[in-house]
C-alpha cells in the first residue's frame, strides 16, 4: 500500500524512519511468526519505532497498529481484533517484550530480553516495579522453559566497577539501568 512497504512476510513497516535495535528486530520477526501462526493474521503495522527521545529512541521499542490498506487502521478495543490483541497481551513476554497498552491507541512493545519480559509478566510489574525490585533484591527464577536466572543490581561508583559473576561457567548479560547502575543477569543451567 501506499503508507506502508513490505520487508517482512508478517508485518507492513511504515515508511516514517524506522530504525531498531538488532536484537530486537530478530525477537520481533519470531514474535510475528508466533502471532501469524496462532492467528493467521497478516495485519500488523508497525507504526513507529524510532523517535528523538523516550523509549523509542533506544531502539528497543514498536509500535503496533493492525492495518488494512489505504488509511484503515484498527486500534486497541477494536472488537475484530479482541483474540489479537489477547494473543499479544498473553504471549509478548516469550519473546522478551513487554507491552504498554497505553500509547495513543497503540501496542507499544518493549524489548527487554527473555528472562526480564518472564518475570515481569508472571509477577504482573511494570519496568519500572521491577526495575526497583533488582535494585533491592536478588531474583532468582525458573522460566516454564526450565532455564534458570539470577538477576541483580550492582551500584557503580567511580569509573571502574567490579561485577561478580558467581558461577564461572555461566551466561551473563550486564546492562545499565540508566542511572547509576549494572542489572546483571545470570542464566544458571
Amino acid at each position: 500500500g501506499s503508507n506502508g512497504k513490505n520487508i517482512y512476510s508478517y508485518y507492513v513497516v511504515s515508511t516514517h524512519d524506522t530504525a531498531c535495535e538488532k536484537t530486537a528486530l530478530e525477537a520481533f520477526n519470531k514474535f510475528a511468526d508466533g502471532f501469524y501462526t496462532a492467528t493467521k493474521n497478516v495485519d500488523l503495522f508497525v507504526s513507529g519505532a524510532v523517535a528523538e527521545s523516550g523509549i523509542h529512541a533506544t531502539g528497543l521499542a514498536l509500535d503496533l497498529r493492525f492495518w488494512t490498506g489505504g488509511n484503515n487502521y484498527y486500534a486497541l478495543g477494536d472488537p475484530k481484533y479482541a483474540d489479537d490483541f489477547d494473543w499479544i497481551c498473553d504471549n509478548a513476554y516469550k519473546y522478551g517484550f513487554t507491552v504498554n497498552s497505553e500509547c495513543e491507541g497503540n501496542f507499544c512493545l518493549r524489548y527487554v530480553g527473555v528472562p526480564h519480559a518472564y518475570y515481569m509478566h508472571k509477577h504482573d510489574l511494570s519496568l519500572e516495579d521491577y526495575l526497583k525490585q533488582v535494585c533491592k533484591e536478588t531474583l532468582a527464577f525458573t522460566t516454564d522453559g526450565g532455564d534458570k536466572y539470577e538477576v541483580y543490581y550492582v551500584h557503580a561508583t567511580g569509573d571502574m566497577v567490579s561485577v561478580p559473576i558467581y558461577s564461572a561457567d555461566a551466561e551473563y548479560e550486564i546492562s545499565g539501568d540508566n542511572a547509576e547502575g549494572l542489572i546483571v543477569t545470570v542464566k544458571m543451567n
